[in-house]
């Protein structure tokens, strides 16, 4: 089940619904390209109707970005097995190349880098020190790929969002805070 919201613009937003019987309250995101409302069980559709009046500023802010990540980035705004199968090879050769550059100096151990096809994150470093990527970072800009190898990087070093990985993250990439704010954008 889904919602139209029309914008302010004319525009009209569709909202995909998706029921659960943990969640406790209503909630919007903004994730793998679409906007979704968690919906807790027993609530009215009243309820949810006002709820989603009350984020229309929200959506609407939400809807135009993610229309300017489709016009920009075309391929992140695609979420398919087929898109996935089809470009997987070539962004793990792409994710491999930037680990090593950037590892010439870190000189870090890890076990493996891998893409995978993810919704709502970039990139993710296990406790087993793999890497894994979204294979949409074949995508990305140099720069963009570049923090994003250099965050997982530092996740080696320090395997939480501490100020001390922060500093690693900026003594490598003092501009990071703009591409961290751009990624964010674009998930």
């Amino acid at each position: 089940m889904s919602y139209q919201c029309t914008l302010s613009n004319g525009d009209v937003a569709t909202i995909k619904r998706r029921d659960s019987s943990r969640a406790k309250r209503l909630r919007l995101t903004l994730a793998g390209g679409e906007i979704t409302l968690t919906v807790p069980a027993g609530t009215t559709e009243r309820a949810v109707e006002a709820f989603l009046q009350e984020k229309s500023d929200w959506i609407q802010d939400k809807w135009r970005q993610l229309l300017r990540t489709r016009e920009q980035y075309p391929d992140i705004a695609t979420d398919t097995k087929a898109h996935y199968d089809e470009h997987k090879d070539l962004a793990c050769q792409q994710a491999r190349q930037k680990v090593d550059y950037w590892n010439v100096d870190l000189q870090l151990s890890f076990n493996e880098v891998r893409v995978r096809r993810m919704k709502t994150r970039w990139g993710s470093c296990t406790g087993k020190k793999n890497l894994h990527f979204n294979y949409k970072i074949l995508f990305l800009p140099d720069e963009l790929q570049d923090y994003l190898v250099v965050h997982e990087l530092c996740h080696l070093m320090h395997p939480n969002h501490s100020a001390d990985f922060w500093t690693a993250v900026e003594d490598i990439l003092p501009d990071y805070q703009i591409h961290h704010r751009t990624l964010r954008e674009l998930t």
